[in-house]
């Protein structure tokens, strides 16, 4: 996916965004 491989903020849910669909559905920004 073309996207930047960051660290989310959120305790509850700390995954590496490295999936766009993942990255849009648990972590809208």
């Amino acid at each position: 996916a073309n996207v930047e491989v960051k660290l989310v903020d959120i305790p509850e849910m700390n995954y590496l965004s490295t999936d766009k669909d993942a990255k849009e559905t648990l972590h809208p920004v």
